[in-house]
């Protein structure tokens, strides 16, 4: 991972900021912003298709059969999502839509937890590297229980057949709040009477895909589920 955090550091994190609140308060403040310029924004309502004229989008169709005319259509779905559900592959040519369809939609499934701490986790290596904590705090890495990179191998292979992993070792973790840092910004994230005592992190987990599983046996797998 050498290389991606040598890439990181040349490129994206020198320009990077940090948002009081949460990243959440970036869409309260692009909705403002849209407002007050005559926008408008609906919830609860399902786009069912993307007007076409001419080869040209010139509106959307909400599932309640609702059409609405515009000039632009800007979309953030998945490609295949965009092509099969919302244009039609009978308006896109072949050979895209056979790329679409050989597309791995369900491979970077996770299971993704906040973890509120009254003290900062600790790390072996912070012995010898005591700037360790800090970096550790500002990154994230992958985690093997057993030690052998073979586990990472063995839990790829089961995931890709759609077996649960008999050992979940692609723990992937970073640490969101680093006491003096993040905190000192945006009080919010830790109770504000002790910042220096609270931490938060968060911890990423591999696993099947949603419609693996029905809601009732996700919430068992949840409870029943050791993340760290």
């Amino acid at each position: 991972m050498g290389w991606t955090a040598l890439l990181s550091e040349m490129t994206w994190l020198p320009y990077a900021c940090y948002v009081v609140g949460g990243t959440h308060s970036l869409t309260h403040t692009a909705f403002r912003i849209i407002a007050e310029n005559g926008g408008e924004a609906k919830t609860y309502s399902k786009v069912d298709k993307i007007l076409l004229e001419n080869g040209k989008a010139k509106g959307i169709r909400l599932a309640d059969g609702t059409e609405i005319a515009a000039k632009y259509v800007v979309t953030s779905v998945d490609p295949f999502q965009l092509v099969f559900n919302l244009i039609g592959p009978e308006h896109v040519d072949d050979i895209i839509s056979r790329k679409l369809k050989a597309l791995s939609k369900d491979w970077t499934t996770i299971m993704w937890y906040s973890w509120a701490l009254t003290e900062r986790p600790r790390f072996i290596c912070e012995d010898t590297v005591p700037d360790a904590g800090y970096c550790m705090a500002l990154g994230f890495g992958g985690e093997s229980s057993t030690g052998d990179v073979d586990t990472f191998i063995n839990e790829s292979a089961e995931r890709r057949a759609k077996i649960w992993p008999k050992s979940l070792n692609g723990l992937y973790m970073y640490q969101g709040h680093q006491p003096g840092l993040n905190c000192n910004f945006d009080q919010c994230m830790v109770p504000p009477d002790e910042p220096e005592k609270n931490f938060r992190l968060q911890t990423e987990q591999f696993v099947l895909p949603a419609w693996k599983y029905s809601d009732d046996e996700w919430k068992a797998i949840e409870k029943n589920t050791p993340t760290i």
